[in-house]
């Protein structure tokens, strides 16, 4: 296995998608580095409330970026959605002021959490036919699920 130092691919990856995305607004990603090449899976929340999940490859060759492509991309509309599970252990939250948050949790602790929010949900009065919970598998095809 050849060895990239994992900030630097971070690096290229974030300028490759300032470039391609440069007018949407804030940006965040979870990443998972694989055997033989880097996928990175970045979230960007738009302006609008849209939001876009796409999974990028960096292919290594002699200890340097040889190419960067994007391998999927999705786009979902958050207005309705409360949250979105982006893998077991990372969980997309919409804030109250329409922010998106990544809450990092034990597998175990992800179930608890997700009834937490649908809880709290109902408890402000919130049209449960509204709220969604969509998920995000990566990186398999991608799998959409609405509840």
């Amino acid at each position: 296995m050849e060895f990239v130092e994992v900030e630097h691919i971070n690096s290229i990856i974030d300028q490759f998608v300032q470039k391609k995305y440069i007018h949407l607004g804030g940006l965040f990603y979870v990443y998972q580095i694989n055997r033989f090449n880097k996928k990175k899976t970045r979230v960007i929340q738009c302006s609008d409330g849209q939001l876009i999940i796409f999974s990028i490859e960096a292919i290594i060759i002699n200890k340097e970026i040889y190419d960067i492509r994007l391998i999927q991309e999705v786009q979902m509309d958050l207005s309705n959605t409360l949250f979105l599970r982006l893998n077991p252990f990372q969980l997309l939250i919409k804030t109250s002021a329409g922010n998106c948050v990544i809450q990092t949790v034990n597998p175990e602790e992800m179930d608890v959490l997700i009834e937490g929010l649908m809880e709290s949900a109902r408890s402000l009065s919130i049209n449960s036919t509204t709220i969604t919970c969509a998920q995000f598998y990566y990186p398999s095809s991608v799998i959409l699920q609405e509840n």
